[in-house]
């Protein structure tokens, strides 16, 4: 027979995980559901547009369709944020402008040193992307007090 005491220290562990993980929890959902959008464009993109454009092309192309996608699924799903609109999608291009250098940098080295199909590396190349998105978006594009330099504590999180 369980315990009440045993049921409530269940119950405030689970809380508590939920308050402190939910975040990066929906991250992740949510980064899935724009990882396959943006895997999958990219994926049908190449093979409709590889004798055309060059990858590296169609691999922008990709990002820019993702980017809308994106940014309205961490804005109101992840980070539920309000307003500023303007402000949050620049920072979030700027974030999305730079992993776009790092992958391609990256899917451009790797096609010369290593003779693995090109999908495949980008398929590897996604799990960072994913963990460089992530910071970016926390503390840079979604939540800018951080790096204005008055270490607000957002809603929900507690101070360490």
């Amino acid at each position: 027979m369980v315990s009440e005491n045993t049921v409530l220290e269940k119950e405030l562990v689970v809380n508590y995980f939920r308050k402190r993980h939910q975040e990066k929890l929906m991250y992740l959902i949510v980064g899935s559901w724009n990882t396959l959008f943006g895997y999958g464009l990219f994926a049908g993109l190449y093979g409709l547009l590889r004798n055309t454009f060059d990858y590296t092309v169609v691999l922008m192309i990709s990002y820019i369709i993702s980017i809308a996608n994106n940014y309205l699924a961490y804005k109101f799903i992840v980070f539920k944020t309000r307003g500023n609109y303007f402000s949050e999608g620049l920072r979030f291009g700027l974030v999305y402008g730079a992993v776009y250098v790092i992958n391609v940098g990256l899917l451009r080295l790797s096609a010369h040193l290593i003779t693995i199909n090109l999908l495949v590396m980008q398929a590897v190349f996604t799990v960072f992307v994913i963990i460089i998105s992530y910071v970016g978006n926390k503390y840079f594009a979604f939540d800018f007090s951080l790096i204005k330099g008055k270490f607000v504590i957002s809603k929900g999180q507690d101070p360490k």
